[in-house]
């Protein structure tokens, strides 16, 4: 869910699937779940081939497995 809100923050849709979920008691413990460390944070990173730039690092958990999405984006040059 994070992830989908951070690709698409206009998109209504995505905004009101958010909203659902959150309302959604079977669910609410696990958005509820505070982040950890760098979660969704924007941190400043040196990609070696993109160069300098900020990564967002998302962690999801579910059915025992654990995820963790790096999101780069260049600085503007």
């Amino acid at each position: 869910m994070r992830l989908t809100r951070y690709r698409y923050p206009a998109d209504d849709t995505v905004h009101a699937l958010y909203a659902d979920a959150v309302r959604d008691p079977d669910l609410q413990q696990i958005i509820a779940e505070p982040s950890r460390g760098l979660n969704d944070q924007a941190r400043p990173l040196r990609h070696p081939m993109r160069g300098e730039g900020t990564a967002r690092f998302m962690a999801a958990r579910a059915a025992g497995a654990s995820f963790l999405t790096t999101l780069f984006k260049p600085a503007v040059q």
